[in-house]
């Protein structure tokens, strides 16, 4: 059984990370306020959290606060030229092709009833001679209503309308505590039962140990030696790995700032001698020796 051991440090004031949300993004966002400070035991959230005081509302530069944009097609006039009349609000008449008259032509004889054909031309009814109509679907105006924005207002999508960005810190949680060591036990698989034993860790702190200052150290010819057998076996093999890999991702997390735990030597070997009883009425129990013929301790996690 490996005991690594890790030292979690109050959370500096001066770490903090600004972050920038929409408004509706808020509420995916659990904020935090702070009366007091906390009990790192009892605190089972992260250690850096975002701070309902450090909430500060930020104007959308995109649409200068308005949360409205222009109309890419109209460009915000909210009317696009009519494309019927191409904007000139006319239609050419239909009935005199412009001219603002139509002819009319008429039989004409002589004395000799020979018969002539004359042309005269009148007014245009259907324009009156003015030689167009107003254009029906702009009523003159050479304009129409844009179809994209229909003459309202067009959301800023950076904003999503709001006007507004939010910002706020990620701080660390005040706790209220020195720098704390905390022992963490890792067994094999099978004993693992004696991790669940009431105060295991106090139970150990006197008992005879082996002593690493170093992940260099932990390979798998010195735990051989240190057994005393050719080869380990496989349970073996994997929680030396598992202790190893422990250290290790705690040290890059911590040195990364991504944790606040900082694992500390010396990582501590604890020899396990189980023994399995029998009691006179048949009932099976074990007890657990950790430590040395000179000073170990015995539990038994059946109890």
């Amino acid at each position: 059984m490996f005991d690594v051991k890790k030292e979690k440090k109050p959370a500096k004031k001066d770490k903090k990370e600004i972050k920038r949300v929409r408004s509706f993004d808020l509420r995916k966002i659990d904020f935090y306020e702070f009366r007091s400070s906390v009990d790192p035991k009892q605190w089972k959230g992260k250690d850096v959290v975002p701070f309902f005081s450090e909430l500060e509302e930020k104007k959308c530069q995109k649409c200068n606060g308005s949360g409205t944009e222009l109309c890419k097609r109209c460009k915000g006039n909210n009317f696009i030229e009519c494309s019927t009349c191409k904007g000139s609000g006319k239609i050419t008449c239909k009935e005199c092709k412009g001219r603002g008259e139509v002819p009319i032509e008429i039989n004409v004889f002589d004395q000799n009833n020979k018969k002539q054909r004359k042309t005269i031309h009148v007014q245009c009814p259907k324009c009156f001679g003015q030689k167009y109509s107003l254009c029906k679907d702009c009523w003159g105006t050479g304009k129409i209503l844009c179809p994209s924005c229909k003459g309202n207002p067009v959301m800023c999508k950076e904003c999503q309308g709001t006007g507004v960005f939010f910002e706020y810190k990620l701080l660390p949680v005040p706790f209220d505590v020195k720098a704390e060591v905390i022992p963490q036990l890792i067994a094999l698989k099978e004993d693992e039962k004696l991790l669940n034993v009431p105060d295991i860790k106090g139970k150990i702190k006197t008992v005879d140990k082996v002593i690493f200052n170093s992940v260099k150290q932990l390979d798998e010819k010195a735990l051989k030696e240190l057994l005393g057998v050719p080869n380990l076996e496989k349970e073996q093999k994997n929680l030396l790995k598992n202790v190893i890999n422990t250290f290790e991702s705690k040290r890059k997390e911590y040195e990364k700032g991504k944790s606040l735990e900082k694992p500390l030597y010396p990582i501590e070997l604890y020899f396990v001698l189980k023994m399995k009883c029998t009691t006179p009425k048949k009932k099976s129990f074990s007890l657990i020796a950790i430590g040395s013929k000179d000073r170990f301790t015995v539990v038994s996690p059946d109890f």
